[in-house]
């Protein structure tokens, strides 16, 4: 897939990319992950990919209900994409689990 785009379409992207941060923290059986916009505007289809152990299924829950959703691509037996809804400014909240 290929995108074409003017410079300003790539430097909007670059700077709302720049403003998306993740951590990730085991607790128990399971991982807290909190992702957070530091930018003003919203971040379309932000993406984390997740190495996680072979042919482990992976669910991943907000842990609020007005949370964007997240939806869960398998690249292979090893890795997952982590694709996110809308994410406006502030942090989200998720649980990460591998089954």
């Amino acid at each position: 897939r290929v995108w074409v785009a003017t410079g300003t379409e790539v430097s909007d992207w670059w700077r709302k990319r720049e403003n998306v941060r993740a951590t990730l923290n085991k607790v128990a059986q399971r991982y807290e992950l909190e992702v957070s916009n530091v930018g003003e505007a919203a971040v379309e289809g932000a993406t984390i990919d997740v190495f996680h152990p072979r042919a482990a299924r992976v669910v991943i829950t907000p842990t609020k209900a007005w949370l964007p959703e997240a939806t869960v691509r398998r690249i292979d037996d090893f890795r997952s994409q982590l694709i996110f809804g809308s994410l406006g400014k502030g942090h989200h909240g998720y649980t990460v689990v591998f089954e």
